[in-house]
């Protein structure tokens, strides 16, 4: 329960939890009593949950061998007629996070469809699937002026929900809670790349060996007093 995997988990079930008029229990595998339940989701890899780690052992669950892949499966309950098992399975923890915004998006909204009115049992009406996929482009990210964002915990949720994993943020020297951003933006898989100016506003050319010497030790300067130890990407 950390890291990439316990954002997963907050994301699932901030989204499953509109579909029931009750708290859903979170139980750690190694020691849930499934037979006791009826819906469950099944969250993790092979390596962090057990359940899972039984069911690819059984041939039931095929896991994607490629890093961030992951296979949502949806199957009815061996435990209890009537009712669903939902596993989303990574080959790693951001396949974890990856399928769990999978999920939400392409089945859980789509049932949800804006009606407020729906029968809490809803749930019920998941169809049986299998998704397994993978991304084809490794890093996938945006670059963004660093003051306009205001929220950054809000801006980094809806880049993970997009499946982004790497953001470049440029200010002119790094915010009192670049930290926070940074350890934020790991929990949610993301790399983060910082920038600053060099150069601007000054008379050089880059032909004279001279002011490539001052430049570049500017910037190492910058780095090592500003940068080195924030724990950036």
């Amino acid at each position: 329960y950390d890291g990439v995997e316990r954002h997963a988990l907050h994301e699932l079930q901030r989204m499953a939890q509109r579909f029931v008029p009750y708290v859903i229990q979170t139980r750690q595998a190694a020691t849930a009593e499934t037979a006791a339940c009826e819906h469950v989701f099944l969250l993790g890899t092979a390596a962090s949950n057990p359940l899972i780690q039984r069911l690819v052992a059984e041939q039931r669950l095929v896991l994607p061998g490629r890093v961030q892949g992951y296979t949502i499966a949806s199957t009815d309950a061996p435990w209890r007629a009537g009712c669903k098992l939902i596993v989303v399975a990574g080959a790693d923890p951001l396949g974890v996070l990856y399928g769990v915004e999978d999920l939400n998006a392409r089945v859980l909204a789509n049932m949800l469809s804006g009606d407020l009115t729906r029968d809490w049992q809803s749930l019920d009406a998941i169809e049986p699937l299998t998704i397994s996929e993978w991304p084809s482009v490794a890093d996938r990210g945006i670059w963004t002026w660093g003051y306009v964002i205001y929220d950054y915990r809000r801006f980094l949720d809806n880049m993970a929900r997009l499946k982004l994993n790497m953001l470049v943020v440029w200010n002119d020297c790094p915010p009192l809670n670049c930290r926070q951003i940074i350890d934020a933006a790991h929990e949610r898989g993301l790399r983060v790349i910082l920038g600053f100016h060099w150069g601007w506003g000054l008379e050089l050319s880059l032909a004279s060996a001279a002011d490539r010497r001052r430049i570049q030790q500017h910037v190492v300067e910058t780095y090592r007093r500003d940068y080195r130890d924030l724990g950036m990407d």
